[in-house]
């Protein structure tokens, strides 16, 4: 957190990740209605879950076909169901240590292209750089875990991209704004999309 980033880019030690905040509508009526009844946690949790976060999580990956990929979930059944439609292993904190250090090694060699992790990816473990990040859900305003999760996609060379992935009208539209406008003062490119189909990976503005 205390590294001078933007001095990093401009003297060309790592290349500059690029951070697009998506904002995504409801999957359904009922998604929204339970976010409306609910209060406290209960309601944070149903905006961070929303069902149309797995499709654009697909839609992301689908659309970077080439690329190493993490996609960060801080919820356990929101991560594993992502692992199931990616049909790509879920690294949590359930994860047993040898099982653990065989999905990294494969992720590093390039012999598995996307992994879903859970918050334990945040500090938590050894996580191999990868060209794009996309972010499901997070812990609310957290600039640290930002900064961590953005860190990921820091390489010397090439181009790379953080998605951080919000419901509509929801407080999780500021959360995300929160988190990153930390980024954006260490000189990294922040950037709104408003999705209007969560199934394609393009956005407009």
């Amino acid at each position: 957190i205390g590294t001078d980033w933007e001095a990093l880019f401009e003297a060309g030690y790592v290349a500059e990740p690029e951070v697009e905040l998506r904002f995504l509508p409801w999957a359904s009526d009922d998604a929204r209605n339970e976010y409306v009844a609910a209060s406290g946690h209960t309601r944070r949790q149903a905006a961070a879950t929303n069902p149309a976060k797995i499709a654009h999580a697909e839609a992301l990956c689908a659309a970077h076909p080439e690329a190493k990929i993490l996609v960060f979930a801080d919820y356990l059944e929101q991560g594993q169901t992502l692992a199931e439609r990616l049909d790509v292993p879920f690294l949590s904190g359930e994860t047993p240590h040898p099982q653990r250090e065989r999905m990294l090694a494969a992720f590093r060699r390039g012999d598995r292209r996307v992994l879903v992790v859970s918050r334990i990816g945040d500090e938590g473990l050894d996580l191999p750089d990868a060209e794009v990040a996309i972010e499901v859900s997070g812990l609310g305003g957290s600039r640290r875990q930002q900064t961590q999760r953005a860190g990921r996609t820091m390489r010397p060379a090439g181009k790379a991209v953080v998605y951080v992935l919000a419901t509509q009208g929801t407080e999780e539209e500021e959360f995300a704004r929160r988190r990153t406008r930390y980024l954006a003062g260490k000189g990294v490119r922040v950037h709104e999309q408003t999705v209007t189909d969560p199934a394609q990976a393009h956005s407009t503005e």
